[in-house]
């Protein structure tokens, strides 16, 4: 089942305008996967990220460090899936705290890669963040026309 941290995260996953919908039909897929092989639900941590908030978490495109707590928070934010421009193309799903086994982890990977492969060659699905933010990046490419 697909699940959220949040009310105001499942309306912006269901927003018919900001959020494409190659994302949902993928987290939908995938969630039924999870719920079928693992008996887990698949919850949403994040949907869409303003530009302020992505420098917040990734720094600045002139930032030294990455996430980086010195890091200047000048500049523009580094470029993300996770903004509406036009439309949020990803999700962040939990995966902290042993919410899904090593064994989980990799079948989620295999499973998006083979079915859900971006035209662009960039990962569909990244496992990143340490601790507590540890958790699955889902994605699909930009439209092109």
């Amino acid at each position: 089942m697909l699940k959220f941290k949040s009310a105001q995260l499942k309306q912006q996953f269901y927003h018919l305008g900001q959020t494409d919908p190659r994302i949902r039909a993928v987290a939908r897929e995938l969630a039924l996967w999870v719920e079928k092989l693992f008996e887990k639900d698949l919850i949403i941590t994040c949907v869409w990220r303003t530009p302020e908030e992505q420098k917040q978490v990734y720094g600045s495109t002139s930032s030294p460090q990455r996430g980086s707590m010195n890091s200047s928070q000048d500049g523009e934010a580094k470029p993300s899936a996770h903004f509406c421009l036009p439309q949020c193309r990803a999700v962040d799903i939990r995966a902290h705290q042993q919410y899904f086994s090593g064994y989980e982890l990799e079948n989620i990977q295999s499973f998006v890669q083979k079915y859900f492969p971006r035209k662009d060659k960039l990962p569909a699905v990244l496992l990143h963040g340490l601790g507590d933010k540890f958790h699955i990046h889902l994605s699909v490419e930009p439209l092109t026309i």
